[in-house]
């Protein structure tokens, strides 16, 4: 993963905010520089600003010392002594880029998943979103520190308070699963609810299924499978396979064999492989043993075709 990925949208917005620039004279030349594609103008202004400690400045070093540029050697192991200065600085970017690198061992470094949680944590005390997700998951999952799923929940619902999607997904899923907190259906249900209206197409999937059950909600067949075909429409995979098993046994909507059969093959011919795939491929034969060759050609064309469109779930339920 890049640095210019983490850090540059940072910096850039910096120069481009009406306040006042994060460092002294040669700063602002410095990213003039940078913009313009002239690196060794560039780690000439921010250098000696490096120098004297400025943070902003060593995330600048190092990124054009791990991008290089014109006139600008790449130096990796130079780059990331600037990334971890910067860091240690109190530059949020620079603490969330090390810790990735320590968690993945890039970049030069070794893999250090105990030093990614410590970086990951440091960041998310100062209310950096990045850095609470992923201290949060590696709570969850206990990598690099001792699992702790409850606190992972405690992180994730001070991102949800703020509107974050992947939280609020996540929150559900472990309210599902009784993970970190008591399972309950209707508290997965409030939080599947809001990270399906800001856009995720997983969380309409598992929404759906509640609302076909009446689980945590009250049932409502149809709009369950209205969430689910806005996620199979959207390209999830899972829903597209799904879908298929409700029109191939009529479940809250007419039988259709051929559409099912289309929905099946999207799965099989770009879906993620391992159990899923496993899963329709089984589906697929017991379809095909009930169409005609052509309704299977007719079908596999259609799939073919099939285009993902953007997830837009269906309006609220009142």
């Amino acid at each position: 993963m890049p640095l210019r990925r983490f850090l540059f949208p940072f910096v850039l917005a910096a120069l481009l905010a009406a306040g006042p620039f994060p460092a002294a004279a040669g700063y602002r030349e410095g990213m003039e520089a940078y913009r313009k594609g002239d690196a060794a103008a560039a780690l000439k202004e921010f250098l000696p600003l490096a120098k004297t400690g400025n943070a902003d400045s060593q995330v600048m070093v190092g990124q054009i010392l791990l991008n290089g540029g014109s006139g600008v050697t790449r130096n990796q192991a130079e780059a990331m002594g600037w990334v971890r200065r910067a860091a240690e600085g109190g530059n949020r970017d620079a603490q969330v880029f090390l810790a990735q690198a320590l968690l993945d061992g890039g970049f030069g470094l070794d893999k250090d998943p105990a030093a990614a949680g410590q970086w990951y944590e440091r960041a998310a005390r100062t209310g950096d979103r990045r850095a609470m997700t992923a201290y949060a998951r590696m709570l969850l999952d206990g990598v690099g520190v001792r699992a702790d799923p409850p606190a992972a929940v405690i992180w994730l619902e001070e991102l949800a308070k703020a509107g974050d999607r992947p939280a609020h997904a996540l929150l559900g899923t472990l309210a599902l699963q009784g993970k970190g907190m008591r399972r309950d259906h209707a508290h997965a249900a409030e939080h599947l609810i809001e990270a399906t209206r800001l856009g995720d197409a997983g969380s309409a999937f598992m929404l759906g299924q509640l609302y076909m059950r009446g689980a945590g909600v009250d049932q409502d067949q149809p709009y369950g499978i209205g969430l689910i075909r806005a996620a199979a429409d959207s390209g999830h995979f899972q829903a597209m396979a799904v879908l298929a098993g409700l029109y191939a046994n009529g479940e809250g909507l007419g039988r259709d064999e051929r559409e099912a059969y289309r929905w099946i093959t999207i799965v099989l011919n770009r879906g993620p492989g391992g159990e899923l795939f496993y899963s329709a491929s089984g589906v697929e034969t017991q379809l095909r043993a009930r169409l005609s060759s052509r309704q299977i050609e007719t079908a596999q064309a259609e799939a073919s075709r099939f285009v993902a469109a953007p997830f837009t779930p269906p309006p609220a339920r009142p």
